[in-house]
């Protein structure tokens, strides 16, 4: 099909692993007499097509077939059994320096892929200004990137994928290790690319930033595709892999979980504001990590009237609350909550206590979280987490339990508001004529 970028069909990758070079050595010269290693099928029949414009990001613990995926569709290995067809000119970032002359400075870097990407000596000089600005190396450009740090490889190495002009370009985690100013610029470049409808395929254990750049996502475990979905359900069923440390691919299947307010059906039905309240508007993505000295019971939000409501109004007063019981006795206990958006991006979030303040509770205690706020985001869905942590004395912070897109709500703009963008922050424009006050 001509919208058809990327086709993997049937893709298996099988490895021999022998457990010294001395059995290889004897294996290899037994003139297949002698078997002396083991299978590893890194791929197991994968199949799944991309159409031109997708982002799709591929979700996976180490060990999945992640990389050897990618390894396959952009040519660097080839598969044991199955076939990839691809529509353009391939721009990957796999592993970190792939590619690169460690010997060889940045600039020569440059010129020696270019000849190999097939371009003129007149394309690579007009190429080489541009990603070297890109790259923001300065003069290292002219060191051999083997004294590179690892950030420095990744801004040569990304600077040199994109202004290719690729139809297709591949990230394999790379971007990981740039500095967060460097990663912005990125990201900004592959949202400019996804306007100009390229093909994107994107590897990363980020899974925030799946929901926000991808069209699509899949999950691999144990080199099986578990699941081809929407990049949210995709993230959900990875946490759910996470946790349950298996490789039974059942495992993470989604299941049919009854409604969050379920815990609230036997209340009144004066403890809801009817007009604000909507039944039906349950989170689809809510993923529950097992609770161990202390439980989160349930979540929900009170108006200012104290009534039940999932609908609320921009910049309207309201209180988030969960309900928690303690299973055993508790020091040093935090609770924590975020607020995200439909595509997962962070929007705001609240801990409790502060840095001098702790909380210590007793065995069956039961307490309530509850933090107020004013509606200050645009119209639209989002999601509330909820999680209790705790701090041991000079030990890392965990989490007891946490709920991940524990409630959703959906957000009107009943007031006459001229604010734009995910944040309403109550701006009020005007005009000064006073020239005084400009100088």
């Amino acid at each position: 099909m001509p919208d058809i970028t990327i086709k993997v069909q049937n893709i298996s990758k099988t490895y021999k692993m022998y457990d010294s070079k001395k059995n290889r050595f004897k294996e290899s010269f037994s003139f297949g007499k002698k078997n002396l290693h083991q299978k590893f099928h890194a791929l197991n029949n994968i199949s799944f097509d991309i159409k031109k414009g997708e982002t799709l990001g591929i979700v996976g613990k180490n060990g999945s077939g992640k990389s050897t995926l990618l390894k396959i569709i952009t040519g660097v290995i080839s598969p044991s059994t199955g076939k990839v067809t691809t529509q353009g000119k391939i721009s990957s970032l796999l592993e970190l320096g792939a590619g690169l002359n460690p010997n060889l400075s940045g600039i020569e870097n440059i010129e020696f892929k270019g000849t190999l990407w097939g371009l003129s000596r007149k394309e690579i000089e007009e190429k080489k200004e541009s990603i070297i600005n890109f790259s923001e190396l300065g003069n290292f450009i002219y060191a051999p990137i083997k004294s590179y740090s690892s950030g420095m490889y990744v801004r040569l190495a990304f600077s040199m994928a994109i202004h290719v002009d690729p139809d297709i370009l591949i990230i394999d985690e790379a971007l990981a290790v740039g500095d967060e100013a460097f990663q912005k610029k990125c990201y900004d470049k592959i949202l400019n690319f996804q306007k100009q409808g390229k093909t994107i395929l994107f590897v990363t254990h980020n899974t925030s930033i799946i929901p926000q750049l991808c069209s699509r996502a899949i999950l691999l475990n144990q080199g099986e595709l578990v699941a081809d979905e929407s990049p949210k359900k995709i993230v959900s069923l990875y946490h759910s892999l996470l946790l349950n440390n298996t490789t039974d691919n059942s495992a993470t299947q989604p299941k049919e979980e009854e409604p969050f307010f379920s815990s609230h059906t036997t209340e009144k039905k004066d403890s809801y504001n009817i007009d604000d309240y909507d039944a039906g508007l349950v989170s689809k993505t809510r993923f529950e990590y097992p609770f161990t000295k202390a439980q989160i019971l349930n979540a929900y939000i009170k108006d200012k009237n104290g009534k039940n409501v999932n609908i609320l109004h921009v910049r309207e007063q309201y209180q988030y609350c969960f309900d928690v019981i303690f299973h055993e006795d508790c020091q040093n206990i935090r609770f924590g909550m975020m607020i995200k958006n439909l595509t997962g991006i962070d929007i705001s979030g609240c801990g409790m206590p502060d840095s001098s303040t702790i909380y210590d509770f007793k065995k069956n205690e039961k307490v309530t979280f509850v933090h107020q706020f004013e509606c200050l985001v645009s119209k639209g869905f989002y999601f509330f987490n909820a999680g209790i942590i705790e701090m041991p004395l000079n030990k890392q912070e965990f989490y007891i339990h946490r709920i991940i897109d524990a409630l959703m709500v959906k957000v009107v703009n009943s007031k006459r508001t001229n604010h734009t963008g995910l944040i309403d922050l109550k701006f009020k424009a005007f005009l000064d004529r006073n020239q005084e006050s400009m100088l």
